[in-house]
């Protein structure tokens, strides 16, 4: 396919060539030079009338063909003239209007003095305005996050409160069924470790009270360290009686093993949604057969399901 470029023309006249112009496409033909190239205007343009266009294009294809009957080649400078020399005399665009300012008389130095002043004196006003503006609202954020604290104090103490009575009722109820007991408990797989460094492998078990499976019992760590106040740590020792048969089986007492197991790797979990597992053992009884003792973190007295029982709906921050 022959070639084609484009070119973009504008006016002559410094104050007009970048509102009048327009864009020229060229496009050779086959046997150039022998027929003239066709020339075509495009958008863009600018300051150029439809009739202007019109008349523009007939000159240029006009100018065309006679070049190309001179058989000159670079006929492309004097397509340009003709387009800027047509331009220069036919176009649309309006000058603007320029309006000289008077200059205003000048004025005295001590007028002058008197202006500066005034004008810094109105930008001291307006910064110091800015200033007790901005303290105020520093001053406003202070109280607002202080009443914030506060509440969120308030918030947790009533937790608490609520809490250290849920506790007492657990501890209550708890009593109600419960018998008195004395024994101690020791666990032979090495010391249980709680959170605040101390360490125990024996529990006293307070009172007990009977369960499907076998008994819980409240019990009391016997630290190997005693501090000279009671223990905070509130626990609950599960212990599940296996009296069938099957049990003292060897398929049956590996079952149990399993079980064991499961609640081994229960110890390594931590979390503030879980109940945690202290220690879980399995130890053969003469009387009962084989029996399976689980130490627990006492649950907390109000359960998922008693929140859900007593309210229809649950705000996002209480149900997290």
């Amino acid at each position: 396919m022959p070639p084609s470029f484009t070119l973009r023309i504008a006016a002559d006249d410094p104050e007009l060539e970048q509102h009048v112009y327009l864009t020229l496409h060229v496009q050779y033909s086959k046997t150039y030079p022998a027929a003239p190239a066709t020339f075509t205007i495009k958008a863009p343009m600018g300051g150029l009338s439809a009739d202007h266009l019109k008349t523009l294009t007939n000159e240029i294809q006009k100018k065309a063909k006679e070049l190309a009957r001179s058989k000159q080649e670079m006929v492309f400078d004097q397509i340009r003239q003709l387009c800027a020399d047509f331009m220069n005399t036919n176009h649309t665009y309006q000058k603007p209007n320029v309006v000289k300012l008077e200059a205003k008389p000048t004025q005295s130095l001590a007028t002058e003095m008197q202006v500066r002043a005034a004008s810094a004196e109105r930008a001291q006003k307006v910064k110091a305005a800015l200033e007790a503006d901005g303290q105020r609202q520093l001053e406003e954020e202070r109280a607002n996050r202080l009443a914030n604290e506060m509440k969120r104090d308030t918030q947790r103490r009533e937790q608490k409160i609520r809490a250290d009575q849920e506790r007492k009722q657990a501890r209550e109820r708890f009593l109600d069924r419960s018998e008195q007991d004395d024994s101690i408990v020791k666990f032979d797989n090495g010391a249980i470790k709680l959170e605040d460094g101390r360490s125990f492998n024996a529990v006293k078990i307070l009172m007990h009270r009977n369960c499907i499976l076998g008994k819980i019992s409240a019990v009391e760590p016997i630290l190997d360290s005693p501090t000279t106040g009671p223990s905070t740590i509130e626990l609950d020792l599960h212990t599940f009686h296996f009296t069938p048969t099957y049990y003292s089986r060897s398929q049956g007492r590996k079952r149990l093993k399993e079980v064991e197991s499961e609640l081994q790797v229960l110890r390594g979990l931590s979390h503030p949604n879980l109940t945690r597992v202290y220690a879980a053992e399995l130890k053969k009884s003469l009387e009962d057969g084989q029996v399976l003792f689980v130490l627990t973190q006492r649950p907390p007295s109000l359960t998922l399901k008693d929140v859900l029982e007593q309210s229809d709906t649950l705000r996002p921050e209480k149900a997290v």
